[in-house]
């Protein structure tokens, strides 16, 4: 797998731990007859930001990883234009 590939799963992880803290906060605050936001508020303190710390962990993971691929992209394609000129020019 590249480094693109990568990226994407780790940003794709990320998105997906976010969304389990908001699925876990709901889940458990099914059992109360109603609720408002600042209950909903106070149930995401109750369930902990250990999902939001990896979150944030592997969504930065994926774009150092996505950023490395684009560059690695941008400064190779210089590369090989300069090697082509030099090869072109007869100047090896």
């Amino acid at each position: 797998m590249n480094r693109r590939g990568t990226g994407v799963i780790f940003c794709l992880i990320a998105a997906l731990l976010y969304i389990a803290h908001y699925i876990t906060t709901a889940i458990y605050l099914s059992n109360m007859s109603s609720w408002d936001a600042h209950m909903f508020k106070e149930g995401l303190k109750y369930t902990g930001s250990s999902l939001d710390i990896l979150s944030v962990i592997f969504l930065v993971a994926g774009l150092v990883y996505l950023f490395w691929a684009e560059g690695n992209d941008l400064w190779g394609a210089n590369e090989n234009n300069k090697e082509k000129e030099q090869i072109e020019n007869g100047d090896n």
